[in-house]
């Protein structure tokens, strides 16, 4: 989608959350590899590390992927609004089913990859959204069609509003 926004002249970035390369990311990538343990509430504080780290990069025409790896649709969104990063114009929720994550390349590689997870994560997501900003996506459609409905979200934002800060947790 990035792409597609500097071809439509718009100058858009891709942030991908965690960022594995980094010092943060890299304890991020072997606690989900299963290669260390840390306390949840450790582990919920450096996910907000990485994403400070780049708050400085979060301006305008950013696509954020959380806890994404190339080529899966598949994402685990922890819910963490930290005071003081920028309020997202619109947040994805993408919905798929445990047989079509399960299909999908490297599905289960990592600690919170699991079918029982992802179905309280399910569970959950619903009784967390606010319906101004959240939207659902059907990931369980050709990654086409998702890419295309994904577009069509980010082109229907009103980008007049100016940035705003989240203020509250």
């Amino acid at each position: 989608m990035a792409t597609e926004q500097n071809d439509q002249e718009e100058r858009g970035a891709l942030i991908v959350f965690e960022d594995r390369q980094s010092p943060v990311g890299e304890m991020i990538d072997r606690y989900l590899r299963g290669e260390i343990d840390m306390d949840e509430h450790a582990l919920h504080l450096l996910f907000s590390a990485d994403r400070f780290l780049k708050k400085k990069m979060i301006k305008q025409h950013i696509v954020v992927k959380i806890y994404g790896k190339k080529n899966e649709i598949l994402i685990i969104i922890i819910v963490f609004r930290p005071i003081g990063l920028p309020k997202p114009d619109i947040v994805l929720f993408f919905q798929v089913s445990p047989e079509v994550a399960a299909s999908r390349g490297g599905f289960g590689n990592e600690r919170l990859e699991t079918a029982q997870l992802q179905a309280e994560v399910a569970k959950v997501m619903p009784t967390l959204r606010d319906d101004a900003f959240w939207k659902s996506v059907n990931a369980d459609a050709a990654l086409a069609a998702v890419e295309k409905e994904v577009f069509q979200l980010y082109t229907e934002l009103d980008r007049s509003k100016p940035l705003e800060v989240l203020e509250k947790i």
